[in-house]
């Protein structure tokens, strides 16, 4: 089965990382002829951290097996590859043990942001809707939610504050001091969360395309929930009318609604075969 993507190619951030990775170990090929074959997939996984987008690796560990080489060793001649590889938009850390950790900087996710937003147009997320489940009993919160996100950018529109639609500008994400303009605990979440699930998408999709070496099934079902609890969370501390915010801020918190917005009818439509309706 051919799955379309959300996002271009090369966009999900773990799978910039993990290709950066890979170059990494071309060094050790000659330490042994079956490296490619043992690292077909490598685990690079999300960490969990409320404030950071972070991913950590122990590729070194099976690496130095294979090489007869100290798995710290290994771990600091990739970390100095990556480093010289990610540049400044990507922070790599090896800790005692050999794990390798790569922090995203807020510049970074900035630009990722704005990636999702100014590629995902509606023309490339809308199927045939013919046959598709218009309210679906255990995803109705998920299909309100979308509705809900449609309804606050109408809005938003209509009182002149947005222009959703069109591309931004990553100083729009950042503050003066070019960090993510995030005054809630639950933007940071929000934005986690996308990441994630574009995450997800990626490999679902090289996994249709008989690329990935995976074999973990994807629960979508309980995935777009966790986005919509994620997203109910931060529009309860986050809100945008009303209130006393930077027009800065404000246009923010709207381009975080539209990229949920996105995500959320991708899945929908494409995942779990169900209408992604625009009100209920």
């Amino acid at each position: 089965m051919h799955k379309k993507l959300l996002v271009p190619k090369y966009t999900a951030i773990r799978q910039l990382i993990s290709i950066q990775i890979r170059i990494s170990l071309n060094v050790y090929a000659g330490k042994s002829k079956n490296l490619h074959m043992n690292l077909a997939h490598i685990h690079l996984h999300k960490v969990r951290n409320k404030g950071k987008i972070s991913y950590a690796t122990s590729v070194a560990f099976i690496l130095s097996k294979l090489c007869n080489m100290r798995a710290t060793e290994v771990a600091e001649g990739i970390g100095e590859n990556l480093s010289t590889k990610l540049g400044g938009q990507f922070f790599v850390n090896v800790n005692p043990s050999g794990l390798i950790k790569i922090l995203v900087s807020d510049q970074f996710i900035a630009n990722w942001l704005d990636s999702l937003i100014s590629s995902s147009s509606e023309n490339d997320l809308t199927i045939d809707s013919a046959g598709l489940a218009y309210y679906s009993p255990t995803l109705f919160t998920a299909q309100y939610c979308h509705a809900r996100c449609c309804s606050l950018l109408r809005l938003g529109e209509r009182e002149r504050l947005i222009r959703p639609c069109r591309a931004t500008q990553s100083s729009l994400w950042l503050d003066e001091d070019e960090k993510i303009r995030c005054d809630h605990q639950t933007t940071s979440c929000l934005i986690s969360e996308l990441v994630q699930i574009v995450d997800w998408l990626y490999d679902d999709w090289e996994s249709s395309q008989d690329i990935g070496k995976s074999n973990r099934k994807i629960n979508w079902e309980k995935n777009i929930v966790g986005l919509v609890n994620t997203f109910t969370a931060f529009w309860a501390d986050c809100r945008i009318l009303g209130t006393t915010i930077s027009p800065e801020l404000a246009q923010m918190r709207f381009n975080l609604i539209f990229a949920t917005k996105l995500v959320l009818e991708f899945l929908l439509l494409n995942h779990l075969g169900i209408a992604a309706p625009k009100s209920i």
